[in-house]
């Protein structure tokens, strides 16, 4: 699978199969993640993999009651440490860099499982402090993010997305381009949107036949 191929399937997997993930992939995964950008390659992020299934159980708890944790075989926890950034870039380092990097790590962990044929999930919503209790992180350690992992036992439906071009600008905040698809040379939606316009045009043309037709039936039936 390529990248392209892989961030087109990807999807928030909610059910999983009672399947144990293998240590290779987990840790091939983790590999692609610690790859991710950071600044000034700080590599900040530290990853907790968690496979007791009590504690599972304990995180489901703690993620505002989000019970279909529980059947994920492995959840990976991503935590931060910001106050190495805040040396290296202020504040701007510990409350946005750190956020950044993680989620950076986040992406390609979930594309290299997608890729490996693995289902995932972000998780952004949980009680951190009972996070952080439940497996002893430091307080200089800030958990960012929750990360189901395992082999998905449900076919997700497609996302609805906005069009690329509501959210494109060039040059300035909301500089649009009318035909965002030709600046992309995407010729296959201009040629959909002109054979649709043809195919209105030849039904509407169709129509107007059939209404001269009929108007000039009912005056030679007249005559008659």
């Amino acid at each position: 699978m390529d990248t392209l191929e892989a961030i087109e399937t990807r999807r928030s997997i909610r059910r999983y199969l009672e399947r144990p993930v293998e240590f290779e992939k987990i840790t091939t995964i983790l590999d692609a993640a610690r790859k991710a950008p950071s600044a000034g390659n700080l590599q900040t992020w530290r990853f907790i993999v968690i496979s007791d299934r009590n504690l599972i159980k304990q995180l489901s708890e703690y993620s505002i009651e989000q019970y279909w944790i529980q059947t994920a075989p492995i959840v990976i926890v991503i935590a931060a440490v910001p106050e190495k950034q805040e040396m290296y870039y202020g504040l701007r380092g510990k409350r946005l860099y750190a956020v950044q990097d993680c989620a950076a790590a986040i992406q390609n962990l979930m594309l290299a499982a997608t890729d490996l044929g693995l289902g995932t999930c972000w998780i952004g919503a949980f009680e951190e402090d009972k996070v952080r209790a439940l497996f002893d992180i430091p307080a200089d350690v800030r958990p960012q993010a929750l990360v189901t992992l395992g082999y998905a036992d449900e076919t997700p439906q497609d996302r609805s997305l906005l069009p690329l071009e509501n959210l494109v600008f060039f040059n300035r905040y909301n500089m649009r381009v009318e035909k965002l698809h030709i600046v992309l040379r995407d010729y296959a939606v201009e040629w959909q949107r002109q054979g649709s316009r043809f195919r209105h045009a030849m039904d509407d043309t169709a129509r107007k036949i059939r209404e001269e037709f009929k108007r000039l039936s009912g005056k030679i039936g007249r005559k008659k």
